[in-house]
This record gives C-alpha cells, sequence and structure tokens, in this order.
C-alpha cells in the first residue's frame, strides 16, 4: 500500500499527488522571480527532506527561484546569503524522510480543517464564487484556501513564540494508521493553536491553479512594496 507523503503542513495521500503538486509550481512560476508565500513556504519544507539539504544551504538561503538546470529542465534554485547558487533535485527530496518539523506543521494544519471548512462554506453560501486570477468557478471539489498575510508560516511561528514551545514540544500521534498527516493529540496545545489561528488568520477562496499562479504574483508584488 502506497504511504501518504508529509512536505511540510502539505500532507499527500500518495506520492504521485505530490509530484504533481511540485510539477505545477515549476510550470506556473516566472523564472528567476523568488518564490514567496505559501509556495516558498512549501518549497522550503520539500528542501527539509533532501538528503544533501544542510550542504544546499550552506550560509543560509537569501531566496528560491525556478530556473534551468544543465539539461535546460526547470528546477529550483537556491540563492544562499555567501552569493553561492545551487539547485536541487526535487526527485531526491520527495524520495526523502519525513522530519519533525514537517510532521507537527502537518499535525496544526489538520488541526485547522474545521475552520477551513467553515470559511468555505460561508464563503460559498453567498452565492457563485470564482476565482479573481483564473476566473474558475469554486466550489466544495475545486477550491484552494491559503493564508496571504500573515501566511501560515508566519501564524505558526508567532504561536510558537507566545506559547515558549519548540515543535519538539508537540504531542503529534505516530502515523501507526497510515493517515494522511499527523494529528495534535495534546487537548490544551490543540486548542490554544486552534484558538490563536481563529483570532488571527486572515483567509481567501482561490481555485487550486489561483493559489499557483495569481496569489503568488500578488505576493511578489506585496514583497516589493516593502
Amino acid at each position: 500500500m502506497a504511504k501518504p507523503v508529509q512536505i511540510g503542513r502539505f500532507a499527500f495521500a500518495i506520492q504521485k499527488e505530490a509530484r504533481e503538486f511540485i510539477r505545477a509550481i515549476l510550470s506556473t512560476s516566472t523564472w528567476g522571480e523568488p518564490l514567496v508565500g505559501e509556495t516558498l513556504e512549501f518549497v522550503l519544507s520539500l528542501l527539509d527532506r533532501h538528503p544533501r539539504a544542510s550542504e544546499k544551504i550552506g550560509s543560509g538561503i537569501k531566496h528560491v527561484t525556478v530556473d534551468k538546470d544543465g539539461n535546460g529542465d526547470r528546477c529550483f534554485h537556491i540563492q544562499r546569503t555567501d552569493g553561492e547558487k545551487y539547485h536541487f533535485s526535487y526527485q531526491k527530496a520527495l524520495a526523502g524522510k519525513d522530519n519533525i518539523r514537517s510532521m507537527v506543521l502537518g499535525a496544526l494544519n489538520r488541526a485547522v480543517d474545521e475552520q477551513i471548512w467553515a470559511f468555505r462554506d460561508s464563503e460559498l453560501a453567498k452565492g457563485p464564487q470564482t476565482c479573481p486570477y483564473t476566473r474558475e468557478a469554486i466550489t466544495k471539489d475545486n477550491y484552494h484556501v491559503d493564508h496571504p498575510d500573515p501566511t501560515f508560516f508566519e501564524l505558526q511561528t508567532k504561536w510558537f513564540e507566545e506559547t515558549g514551545l519548540t515543535p519538539a514540544d508537540i504531542k503529534i500521534s505516530d502515523g501507526s494508521e497510515n493517515e494522511i498527516g499527523r494529528q495534535m493529540t495534546d487537548l490544551e496545545q490543540k486548542e490554544s493553536w486552534q484558538a490563536f489561528h481563529l483570532a488571527n488568520a486572515r483567509l481567501r477562496l482561490l481555485s487550486p491553479l489561483g493559489n499557483l499562479s495569481g496569489a503568488k504574483i500578488e505576493a511578489n508584488r506585496r514583497m516589493r512594496a516593502k
């Protein structure tokens, strides 16, 4: 039986789904333009799984782009703070192992599923919804709820800062049931995170393709304006 794949807070039922998601990012990203927002969060989580992640990150990451490799194929490139530039194979990263940070981010994400679904349903109840970027009709079967500002990564970072917790402190399920994504098992931690997310998250309804394209372009504009 195929095992679920956890990449940061993004869970996939099978590796093929993760591979298709990665290819979508590669095909919709503008060459040489720094990734931002949820796309950057995902790619950094993917890099965490790479067997040579520490070596490639080196002095630190300035930004990540989509560019050509030696064969002219699209791949992810790391611009390091020391001026060096390296690409990394998403295939090698995808074949890597889950780490504690990825599993905890996945558990945090699953803990707010009901908030995400409630937001989706409330927006759809207002009448027909279309993606502002792709003009696709948004339905319960074709949607994505993103965190434009603050991003999910910024939210969980702030929660950890305010609570004094670290990813290693978060109690999660062991995955023995072959579940797609781990679950938070400490009720106090879970309720604390859910309350923080409810109070601070700003959500937006997009199509899946719109989340990979238009939302990323908008985030880039915000970053350049700062």
